[in-house]
């Protein structure tokens, strides 16, 4: 979660440190029906797997770019540091991190197989594979 926009392990923070501070999860980064480009960049560059990091992912990935909107890779791989991934080998989140902004715009199609991400049908069900993860 972010504690005012900043990442922190939420399984560590007690409730009482964080009265009257800023909390967003990553459901609170959806607007108005729309997902936030950084999520919608994640599923576009195929990167979500097992879905047990990506709330970590997106969470931090959205308050490095708060920070800085064109990180380089090696800031990418900084940021990330706390956050384990076992299934995509981070090419994908770091791929769906630099190109995030091709995602800003919530009427563009990405691709004509995740026209569904809009919708969010795409939970609890198999996504075909994207172009992204086959490069």
């Amino acid at each position: 979660m972010l504690v005012d926009g900043e990442p922190v392990n939420s399984c560590l923070m007690l409730a009482s440190n964080v009265e009257g501070r800023d909390i967003t999860t990553v459901e609170g980064l959806e607007h108005d029906g729309q997902l936030h480009p950084v999520q919608r960049a994640f599923m576009g560059e195929g990167a979500v797997q097992c879905g047990f990091c990506t709330s970590g992912m997106v969470l931090t990935a959205k308050a490095l770019l708060d920070r800085n909107p064109d990180p380089t890779e090696d800031e990418i791989k900084d940021a990330l540091g706390g956050n384990l991934c076992r299934c995509t080998g981070y090419r994908s989140i770091i791929r769906a991190i630099q190109g995030w902004r091709k995602y800003a715009d919530p009427a563009a199609k990405q691709t004509p197989s995740h026209d569904d991400l809009d919708r969010h049908a795409c939970v609890g069900r198999s996504l075909p594979a994207s172009t992204a993860t086959t490069r």
